[in-house]
């Protein structure tokens, strides 16, 4: 490290931690949906590492320029382009795990400032992503060193923390394996009262405040429903925890969820489930950028795609509902018209 800035970006400290391999993954989707000036500001952080621009020479290198309305701009850009980390996450949910190794390196080649440093942008970037793996490391490593140099209190309140993100994990793996549980094991107790309490369990984590639990409870809650209650969300309840998921999708789509783990496609069979699924232009973006997941999605080249596979099930059945009493005309093609046809 040849230099250290103390307030660096967020997308700075995110691009900091990448290896080449992700790098080069997460400027390929950038480049692949066409954000050009994402691609430029990444490009112009990777370019300046191991040292860091400063707010104004960063935004000097994107817009060529530093006034009010550029650095608004600016500001927007470096958030948004975070946001599109999504890719990333869904792909390779470990991407910041490389760290670790470089960290334990650093620090027996006797270089513990630029290991600290290290360690310090890893807990943060892990902690807004909600990589617990990676907390739970840095953490650790914190507190060892705090009582290797008899920095008792720091080492105290990191163990506070630490409490914490093991309790968040505990609950992350508490709820899907409750969900497991209720779909696979039909032997256990299915009664109404058995099935509001476990209703109940997953409402408790709806405002928990990391992002992937409040996101899996609701998925989980809806699946749940769906798989005992067969048949399209109907209830405004259930509409709005739609919508509620969706707009945490939106809002969070930075956090990383466990290896094979696709919640956001599965969600998007409980969409097709619902009355959002219209013909409204809202629900046809809403169609599309679903499609375009399912295809991003590179784990599911080695499996059968599930989630593409219910889509398809859940709008035969809804065209075939609409549209069955035409087939039997020549010029049915006419008669469903051509929207429907395209996505048919």
């Amino acid at each position: 490290m040849t230099g250290q800035i103390p307030d660096i970006l967020t997308i700075q400290k995110f691009i900091f931690l990448l290896d080449d391999f992700h790098f080069a993954a997460f400027r390929s989707h950038l480049v692949k949906t066409n954000a050009a000036l994402s691609v430029k500001l990444i490009d112009a952080v990777h370019k300046q590492l191991p040292d860091f621009d400063t707010h104004e020479a960063l935004c000097r290198k994107v817009y060529s320029d530093y006034g009010k309305n550029n650095k608004q701009s600016f500001n927007q850009l470096t958030a948004y382009t975070f946001k599109l980390t999504y890719n990333l996450a869904q792909n390779y949910p470990n991407y910041l795990h490389h760290n670790i190794q470089r960290i334990e390196k650093l620090v027996n080649d006797t270089k513990t400032e630029e290991a600290n440093f290290i360690a310090d942008v890893l807990l943060d970037i892990s902690q807004r992503v909600e990589d617990f793996q990676s907390s739970i490391f840095v953490l650790k490593f914190f507190i060892q060193q705090a009582f290797l140099t008899k920095d008792t209190t720091t080492g105290f309140k990191l163990s506070e923390k630490l409490e914490k993100v093991f309790a968040a994990e505990q609950d992350f793996n508490r709820i899907v394996t409750r969900l497991r549980t209720a779909l696979y094991l039909p032997a256990k107790d299915t009664t109404s009262k058995a099935l509001q309490e476990l209703m109940k369990f997953y409402t408790s984590y709806f405002t928990h405040e990391y992002a992937c639990i409040r996101i899996v409870s609701r998925y989980a809650y809806l699946s749940t429903n769906y798989y005992f209650n067969p048949g399209m969300f109907e209830s405004e309840f259930d509409i709005t925890l739609i919508r509620e998921l969706e707009r945490e999708f939106n809002n969070c789509s930075y956090v990383v969820f466990p290896f094979l783990f696709d919640v956001k496609g599965v969600f998007g069979f409980l969409i097709l489930n619902s009355s959002l699924n219209d013909n409204s232009t809202a629900n046809k973006k809403r169609l599309q950028d679903l499609n375009e997941h399912y295809e991003s999605v590179k784990f599911w080249k080695s499996y059968l795609n599930m989630p593409k596979v219910f889509s398809i099930a859940v709008q035969a059945t809804k065209f075939l509902s609409a549209n069955h009493f035409y087939v039997h005309r020549h010029d049915y093609k006419k008669v469903i018209g051509e929207k429907d046809l395209g996505i048919i």
